[in-house]
């Protein structure tokens, strides 16, 4: 989770953590990623790599312009020796004072993909313990992604589980805190459409 936002937004001094945040996207550099994941240097190189490959990380660099200060990341593909901001338009050298963090070198960051971004924000980890969970014990399994079970012509309910382990087809939803709902009533009305989606499926 360390390319997500810091929440909330006020650090007070020795919470800094590590990466740059920029309009709440965050971005890491290799020993943002050592240092978050308490690994050496070879470990996070061959993460890094690994991600690069399945996509799920871009790599560039955060630069600011020299005529309207704006910063922002640009991946590999965006940055030659110059390159095109992107509010004011106007080109500038990738020189030492348009690099972020102040280095000797421009310092590559990292950029986690738009789908993994999502899932990381939404707690896309507590599904996926649940599922770990369920297929740890069992004989056999499979699973779908989430799905949406649709009621009647209006009304649709979204499936974050939806497995058959050892035969037995099984259907839930993954919440990272102890609640259904904020009432009791609108728990009662979900449990209710869940039992529904149960039958349908």
């Amino acid at each position: 989770t360390g390319w997500l936002p810091r929440r909330p937004k006020v650090v007070r001094p020795g919470e800094e953590q590590p990466g740059i945040e920029i309009r709440d996207r965050k971005y890491l550099a290799l020993a943002d990623v050592c240092s978050l994941g308490g690994i050496d240097t070879d470990t996070g190189r061959a993460l890094l790599d690994r991600y690069l490959t399945h996509e799920i990380v871009r790599r560039g660099f955060v630069l600011k312009c020299a005529t309207c200060l704006y910063a922002d990341w640009y991946s590999l593909g965006e940055v030659g020796h110059s390159y095109t901001c992107r509010r004011c338009r106007a080109p500038s050298l990738v020189v030492n004072r348009s690099w972020l963090p102040a280095a000797d070198e421009p310092v590559a960051h990292y950029d986690l993909a738009e789908v993994a971004f999502q899932a990381l924000k939404h707690n896309v980890e507590v599904p996926v313990a649940a599922l770990a969970r369920l297929k740890k014990d069992s004989r056999s399994f499979a699973e779908a992604p989430e799905v949406v079970v649709q009621l009647d012509d209006d009304d649709q309910i979204e499936l974050d589980l939806l497995a058959i382990v050892d035969g037995a087809l099984v259907i839930g939803e993954a919440k990272s805190g102890d609640n259904l709902a904020a009432t009791a009533a609108a728990e009662d009305r979900w449990l209710r459409k869940m039992a529904r989606a149960a039958d349908a499926v």
